[in-house]
């Protein structure tokens, strides 16, 4: 049918371009044999002939002035043209003057003026579509020498310029609340800076005054997201993020980071991305470069991964012995972002413990339905309902060798709430550790609340849950899970084990008339919901998560937690631990 035509269209023009044109362009620029660009010309002439003719079109297949002639969306024309500009760049020196003007004219400012139409100009100036379109200007710009198109490109409203002053937040991060956005913007972005710079125009020490008045480099941005690598390798899934991104995705801005600037941050990764001995892609290979020597810089190896908040972003994470724990109580993230304040991950080099889902592709339902909803989250909700677009606020953030603690929060004016989140991260030992979750309500309005988990690497239920009672969530995330109530709840602690190894469980406390229902989801974990009765003022909920092994045990009965009073006392060692909440604050004494 027209869907299937329109992809395999697509997906052919893309095969055309890049394995064929490209490789062609490639292997003419490092031979210098004219045989070898003969693919690469007939191509760009070919497309020079059909282009102008062609319509333009939308994703429903609809001619108009929104959309591409090759894609149905101007961003993918956009990624299109840069390969276009790419390989005229390489194969100009074998074609005629006639050639050459029919290549521009009708094919590369053709496709330029596709992105200016109306219909494709009425997204926000900073949507990362427009990355792409400014980034095909400007490398049009240098493949044809073309100054005044550079400059609209970098000065124009929404320009290069533009996005970069409005669109990083004080952390450096792309507004979109997404570190796969964010990569895949700076990809564009690095692509722009090199072609400015082809035509005399350096961009690689550009300074900005950031909202507050400080001055931000341009290598910021590029370094911000590494900060939040797993120690998986892996990033973790923040608001729309379809395929996942690891350390290999990165490989390229890490060799074009390098490549410009001295930063012991890059060094550090790209040195575990080259461990990896994954194929590196020609972009790689164009920017690699050498990786500090530590004998001759000893700022290599004076970076390491640790525990920091990213307080405009909204995500604090903790490190401790290998451990990642991170907290999301960021802004919404507009179009991408996702109903999921005070969402926790967990993770170590085993693998996840607790991880966020992302998305998947848009055209699916259950992309907006489960994953962008609250209950596809580990985090909490009042009254049954999803939780209103918002942004959080951290309150407490302490790091030291006996613990680390984090306190975050937002607020839910439908019920008067006040919502907060307290993570204490305590070392058993050099290789063992517990971490103490609490969720906790100040509510002005009588109400049930709940907390979810997903679970990502967990042994199966084994009995014990049925279809007694029906769960409290709508028909819409019915569909997406399997949830079974536990009709009889005996243990105060109910905990749940996972396949990374021995004394790595996680263990919910469960108090008198509460009720928990596990069932697998659509994001292919166990999903578990414990639901409070009707709280009148004030609630805690209380999880901890043990990570250890063979030589690291710690018993549950040992913790004595009062959920009127809300505090918790636990033995660690020959020290006896106590928190307690007071309203926002989680007062520690030992």
């Amino acid at each position: 049918g027209e869907k299937f035509a329109t992809s395999w269209i697509a997906y052919r023009h893309r095969e055309i371009i890049k394995d064929f044109a490209l490789v062609s362009a490639i292997s003419y620029f490092m031979t210098g044999d004219e045989n070898e660009s003969k693919i690469a010309v007939d191509i760009l002439l070919q497309y020079s002939q059909i282009y102008p003719s062609l319509p333009i079109t939308d994703k429903r297949n609809h001619s108009g002035d929104e959309g591409g002639k090759l894609t149905t969306q101007s961003l993918d024309e956009a990624i299109l043209l840069i390969d276009f500009a790419w390989v005229y760049h390489l194969v100009k020196p074998v074609m005629n003057s006639s050639e050459k003007l029919a290549v521009e004219n009708n094919l590369l400012v053709a496709g330029l003026e596709v992105l200016d139409s109306p219909g494709n100009l009425e997204k926000n100036a900073l949507s990362n579509w427009y990355t792409y379109h400014n980034s095909a200007k400007g490398i049009i710009a240098a493949a044809t020498g073309n100054f005044s198109l550079l400059n609209e490109s970098l000065f124009s409203s929404g320009g290069l310029f533009f996005q970069i002053q409005n669109g990083f937040d004080l952390d450096g991060l792309w507004h979109e609340g997404s570190l796969a956005y964010h990569n895949y913007t700076l990809n564009a972005m690095a692509l722009h800076i090199d072609s400015s710079h082809y035509l005399g125009v350096d961009l690689y020490d550009y300074n900005w005054e950031n909202r507050v008045g400080n001055l931000m480099h341009i290598s910021t941005p590029f370094s911000a997201h590494l900060q939040l690598m797993k120690p998986t390798g892996e990033f973790p899934k923040l608001n729309d993020d379809i395929n996942g991104l690891d350390i290999g995705d990165v490989r390229e801005l890490l060799e074009y980071s390098n490549l410009h600037w001295n930063n012991s941050i890059f060094d550090f990764y790209l040195d575990l991305a080259r461990s990896k001995n994954i194929a590196p892609s020609l972009r790689s290979m164009i920017w690699m470069s050498s990786i500090s020597d530590s004998s001759t810089n000893s700022e290599l190896n004076e970076w390491t991964p640790e525990s920091k908040d990213f307080n405009d972003f909204g995500v604090s994470i903790i490190r401790k012995n290998g451990v990642f724990v991170l907290v999301d109580y960021g802004p919404h993230g507009g179009w991408h972002g996702h109903r999921d304040k005070l969402n926790i991950e967990v993770s170590t080099i085993l693998g996840d413990l607790i991880s966020d889902p992302g998305t998947v592709p848009y055209s699916l339902d259950s992309s907006r339905e489960w994953y962008r909803s609250t209950y596809a989250h580990s985090t909490m909700l009042i009254g049954d309902s999803e939780q209103v677009e918002a942004s959080g606020y951290i309150l407490t953030s302490e790091h030291n060798s006996d613990f680390s603690m984090l306190v975050v929060g937002y607020n839910d004016s439908r019920f008067n709430a006040f919502v907060y989140r307290g993570i204490v991260v305590v070392p058993l030992n050099d290789s063992g550790l517990i971490i103490f979750d609490f969720i906790h309500v100040e509510l002005g309005e009588s109400t049930n609340i709940s907390r979810i988990f997903h679970f990502s690497d967990i042994f199966p239920e084994s009995s014990g849950f049925s279809n007694s009672s029906t769960p409290p969530i709508p028909d819409v995330i019915d569909k997406y899970t399997d949830l079974k109530s536990k009709s009889i709840i005996h243990e105060t602690f109910h905990q749940f084990d996972y396949n990374l190894g021995n004394n790595i469980y996680s263990s919910l406390w469960i108090g008198d008339g509460d009720e928990l229902f596990t069932g697998f989801s659509e994001s292919s974990d166990l999903m578990v919901l414990q639901r409070s009765g009707v709280v009148d003022s004030s609630h805690t909920f209380l999880t901890f998560h043990h990570i250890g092994n063979v030589d690291t045990t710690f018993e549950s009965q040992s913790i004595q937690f009062n959920r009127t009073a809300h505090t918790v006392i636990f033995p660690i060692g020959e020290k006896m631990h106590q928190f307690t909440w007071n309203g926002s604050k989680l007062e520690h004494s030992i």
